[in-house]
């Protein structure tokens, strides 16, 4: 080794840079160096990999670098995280997945896993790792505390566990990484006020910290961060009476602001104005009150400005009209009045328009037909009138239109059928008259129509079902080709003035869970057809003129709710109801169906839990089956010809919350076992024939609010436990008995008017006359 070696191998440098460097000293000519840099620069980095010197320091280094690396891994309580299958000992850290080395000195500078399905908890041993840059764990499971000591990784410039698990508050020394760009800590468990201390980083341009568990007083120093470009704090709960500070609006270079539910009071500060670098603004479920700013427009960079569910009230400021960068505006939920200004026109970039839940008043503006770009318009729950403009049908691109609760009037427009991106329509509680328009029938993408609570009139458009297979007629040349709604899964057109029968091609709709019809005039068979719709859970024909039942509605298999009351049904209960057994609520009422109880098949309906067959023609006992229900809270079956005694069993129905069996011509008495009943809140065994006392252990039902033993033959005392113990009954009727004796003071019972006890010749006392002045 010459006298150059040695010199060179003292300096550190490996026989690889030696061979490099004597490869450039010793070129004859210049030009040959610089045909051969390419060469140089490609070899650099393994002239410094692995001589013996420098892999010996490597390893030394390696060793701390290892230790703090694997700790973690030891940490994690998912063993078989397939992110850190390449982190073994023994292999180089720097080729393990998620850390990235420095390319000279070897240096762990980045730790990425984001996403990586880990689970466990962040290792303090990361603080040995002195020339880290990014640690990003975000979208993972970590818990526990963040380590106090990755204070001095003084390098560090993004942080990022954001959409972890983690608790306990911010520590105070993250305050110290002076070089920090990023802190994104959002979505956690975190607890605790904001660390003054964060203040210190001079250099933060992101600060997440939002969907935390944070409270306390708003840290004003934010306004010290000159260079922050994004500030997410949103659901940080402030102390009560907090206004949004004025020490923010030197914030000059915010893009992004975040104050969602952060419970701030007082009006919205004239100054964010001059943010004029926001291109997002969101200060929903605040308690903000007064007028939007008029300064807000000065915001021409505002892509996104959502201010809803706070108080603010007055008008919309005209000159919002002139955002023309916003893409998505939210004002619903607040206390505005006025009209919806016509210069929402020029807002041709929105996609998403929400004014729900205000006071606005007027039409709805012409102007927003320019709006091509919107997917979503929610006008609903305002006082808005007249009809909907024509210009609403070039608004082809919308997925959701909501007008509900509002004074509209006038026809549906044909052209809403021209709208086929709609998934959800709901124009529900105006004031719509004229027919369904059949161009709905295009609306192919449909999930949600509701049109329920109008004046619509007619019949219900075959369109809704499409073409009926097999039905063309090759003689009619018409063709009007309606898709149908084949996406429909909601369909309320309920308490309107239609009429006519159902159509047959409801059956095609085989994605409905919901078909609500009641409150109209419609009648007729109901068809066979529904017996097709095997996803449908409710079903509500209430309150029409039905006269009877398809056969195949025992085909419902995914029913939970069927409700038929007040219609002109007759004929005898579908056999095979029974057979449904995922029915909930049953309410054959107000109809002239015939059979019995038991001809249900209760045995096989295990969760139903309301039973609803009122004034109905069913005759026959109350069957043993009733016992068996573990789900059952509503019995019904007053006004009806039933037979026999109440059974003892029915004791045995523990879930029971409502019992009538009001003029079913029960005899017998009143079974104590009724007395089991714990959770019942309404007991009606009126105009029936029932004998015997009034059982004792009826106090025990301390939940009961309505009871009525009225025109019976009931004997015997009032028992005194009722008034001690039913202190929540605000109905108590035993008229028209033979009861006697004193009627039982209590401060419930005192409440109670005559006619509660009227027509029992043998009872005396309050409200009746004292019992030593009767006779």
């Amino acid at each position: 080794m010459d006298a150059q070696d040695g010199r060179d191998r003292r300096r550190g440098g490996s026989s690889e840079f030696i061979k490099c460097r004597r490869f450039l000293v010793g070129s004859k000519n210049f030009v040959h160096a610089i045909i051969f840099l390419s060469a140089f620069l490609f070899l650099w980095k393994g002239c410094y990999a692995c001589s013996s010197v420098e892999s010996s320091s490597l390893l030394e280094f390696k060793a701390g670098v290892t230790s703090a690396l694997i700790i973690i891994q030891a940490g994690l309580l998912s063993a078989s995280a397939p992110a850190l299958s390449s982190w073994q000992d023994g292999t180089d850290c720097c080729h393990w997945q998620g850390v990235t080395c420095d390319h000279i000195t070897g240096a762990v500078t980045k730790l990425q896993l984001p996403e990586a399905e880990l689970d466990g908890i962040l290792s303090p041993a990361l603080g040995n790792l002195q020339q880290l840059t990014v640690i990003d764990l975000q979208n993972n499971e970590f818990h526990g505390e963040i380590p106090t000591g990755w204070g001095s990784l003084s390098n560090l410039q993004s942080l990022i566990l954001s959409s972890n698990s983690l608790t306990g508050t911010i520590p105070a020394t993250i305050g110290r990484l002076s070089n920090l760009i990023e802190l994104s800590l959002g979505g956690n468990e975190l607890t605790g006020p904001f660390p003054e201390e964060l203040c210190k980083l001079n250099k933060l341009r992101v600060l997440n910290l939002a969907l935390n568990f944070m409270e306390g007083s708003f840290p004003s120093c934010i306004g010290s961060l000159s260079q922050l470009e994004y500030l997410d704090l949103s659901y940080y709960m402030t102390t009560p009476g907090t206004v949004i500070p004025v020490t923010l609006s030197g914030l000059a270079n915010l893009q992004i602001l975040n104050f969602f539910g952060m419970s701030f009071s007082g009006y919205i500060p004239d100054w964010l104005g001059s943010l004029s670098k926001l291109t997002y603004l969101d200060l929903q479920w605040n308690s903000l009150t007064g007028q939007i700013p008029a300064s807000i427009a000065q915001l021409e960079e505002l892509t996104v400005l959502e201010l809803g569910s706070n108080q603010l009230s007055g008008v919309i400021p005209p000159l919002m009209g002139t955002m023309t960068s916003l893409n998505q505006l939210g004002l619903g939920w607040n206390e505005l009045t006025g009209e919806i200004p016509e210069s929402f026109g020029n807002l041709v970039k929105l996609t998403d328009l929400k004014l729900q839940l205000n006071s606005l008043t007027g039409s709805i503006p012409e102007s927003l037909g320019f709006l091509t770009q919107l997917t979503n318009l929610n006008l609903g729950l305002n006082k808005l009138e007249g009809e909907i403009p024509e210009s609403m049908c070039s608004l082809r691109n919308l997925i959701s239109l909501d007008l509900k609760s509002n004074a509209l009037s006038g026809p549906i427009p044909e052209c809403v059928g021209g709208l086929t991106e709609l998934n959800s329509l709901y124009l529900s509680r105006n004031q719509f008259s004229g027919r369904i328009p059949e161009a709905i029938g295009n609306l192919s993408k449909l999930t949600y129509l509701y049109l329920d609570q109008n004046n619509l009139a007619g019949s219900i458009p075959e369109s809704l079902g499409g073409d009926h297979v097999g039905e063309l007629n090759c003689a009619d040349k018409r063709d009007k080709g309606w898709s149908g709604l084949t996406s429909l899964m909601y369909l309320d057109l309920s308490a309107n003035l239609l009429t006519g029968e159902l159509p047959e091609r409801l059956g095609n709709l085989s994605k409905l869970d919901t078909v609500a019809l009641s409150h109209n005039r419609l009648g007729g068979k109901v068809p066979e057809s529904i017996g097709r719709l095997s996803d449908l859970f409710h079903l509500d024909l209430s309150f029409n003129y039905f006269i009877s039942l398809p056969r195949s509605l025992v085909n419902l298999s995914s029913i939970i709710s069927l409700s038929f009351q007040s219609n002109s049904l007759s004929g005898s209960i579908p056999s095979g109801l029974g057979g449904l057994v995922q029915l909930r609520d049953v309410d054959l009422s107000c109809n002239l169906v015939t059979g019995s109880v038991s001809s249900l098949g209760l045995g096989k309906m295990s969760q139903v839990v309301n039973l609803n067959l009122s004034s109905t023609l069913i005759t026959g006992g109350l069957p043993s089956e009733l016992s068996e229900l573990p789900k059952l809270a509503t019995l019904d079956l007053s006004a009806n010809k039933l037979e026999g005694e109440i059974p003892r069993s029915l004791g045995n129905v523990a879930t029971l919350s409502y019992l009538s069996l009001r003029a079913t011509g029960q005899m017998g008495e009143i079974p104590s076992s009724l007395g089991n009943l714990l959770l019942l809140k309404r007991l009606d065994l009126s105009e029936n024939h029932l004998s015997g006392p009034i059982p004792a252990d009826l106090s025990r039902l301390i939940k009961l609010e309505f009871l009525d033993f009225s025109d019976n033959t009931l004997v015997g005392p009032i028992p005194s436990q009722l008034a001690q113990s039913l202190n929540s009954l605000s109905h108590f009727n035993v008229s028209y008995n033979h009861l006697s004796g004193r009627i039982p003071q209590g401060d419930n019972f005192s409440k109670f008017p005559s006619s509660s006890f009227q027509g029992n010749p043998g009872l005396c006392g309050s409200p009746l006359p004292d019992c030593l002045a009767s006779s």
